[in-house]
């Protein structure tokens, strides 16, 4: 009798991965051949899923020495940021197409104890580059309370495996200044929002489920992929570095604030529709970081 020997686990994803590529049509989703797999499982070139990346797939970080193995700590030395402390840096990413760019995000925040000014001075808010004609390189003229001398040109980026991406945090509302605080939706839906537009799809909430329907914008699309607060490490209940600052800076004043706008929006830390502002000098322990890398 012929013995039969049942493929390894590692045999198996490669049969899976060629199983899945033979059933595409057309051409590839992914036309630039980034990490990760290249073909859209839901959504469109517009707002769309690829699927899961691991730090490992993306290959070395240039550090000027030869490289460093790709993670959430060495991308954080690469940019310059090292207020807080790391958590998850091998956590998987998720690779995103948005208006015909590649995103990839983490699946969880990699730093906490993070303030959104720490990561404005590491160049790392907006990732506008460096054409200053208009002052866009700073994303600031919006806001009246930052000193004119203070502002950093946005263009932290990273080179992986030769291929250059801009680092920035991702849109958590329709507008920046965000507009209007006293909304119902605090102005959180409109087409900019990245957070609504690829994040909210992806959980098992969607399309109009969630704790803060409202600031969904419901109903989102619904991606069937079924990831939890847990998975994405949203809700405070779940551990540190559940408030995902975003780039925009608010339109609330608290009554503390002494009359001035000086708060950014992050979403999360009471569920993943979650949408408030912190004062972008706060750096506590639930203050999470995590970044967008924008394939450039």
């Amino acid at each position: 009798m012929t013995e039969f020997t049942l493929p390894s686990a590692g045999q198996f994803e490669r049969i899976i991965e060629i199983m899945a590529k033979k059933e595409q049509v057309g051409p590839r989703d992914d036309i630039y051949n980034s990490p990760g797999p290249q073909y859209l499982v839901a959504g469109n070139k517009n707002a769309g899923f690829f699927g899961f990346v691991k730090p490992s797939e993306f290959g070395l970080i240039s550090d000027g020495s030869g490289g460093t193995v790709f993670n959430g700590s060495s991308l954080a030395q690469a940019v310059g940021i090292s207020q807080g402390a790391l958590m998850e840096v091998n956590t998987p990413w998720m690779k995103f197409s948005w208006n015909g760019k590649i995103l990839f995000v983490p699946l969880k925040p990699i730093r906490r104890s993070i303030s959104w000014d720490s990561i404005y001075q590491a160049g790392a808010v907006y990732g506008t580059g460096t054409d200053i004609s208009d002052g866009e390189a700073y994303m600031l003229e919006n806001d009246p309370y930052y000193n004119p001398e203070e502002r950093v040109t946005q263009n932290a980026n990273v080179t992986v495996d030769g291929k250059n991406y801009i680092v920035r945090l991702m849109r958590g509302a329709a507008s920046d200044p965000q507009d209007s605080w006293n909304d119902s939706d605090r102005g959180s839906v409109g087409p900019e929002n990245e957070w609504n537009h690829l994040i909210l799809p992806l959980h098992e909430r969607a399309p109009d489920n969630f704790n803060y329907n409202v600031y969904a914008g419901t109903p989102t699309d619904d991606w069937d992929i079924n990831l939890t607060d847990e998975d994405l490490r949203t809700h405070y209940l779940l551990g540190l570095g559940s408030y995902s600052w975003c780039q925009e800076y608010s339109d609330w004043i608290s009554e503390d604030d002494n009359g001035e706008q000086i708060r950014r929006v992050y979403r999360g830390g009471n569920g993943v529709s979650y949408l408030s502002a912190f004062r972008s000098s706060y750096a506590y322990g639930f203050r999470g970081w995590r970044p967008v890398l924008e394939l450039s």
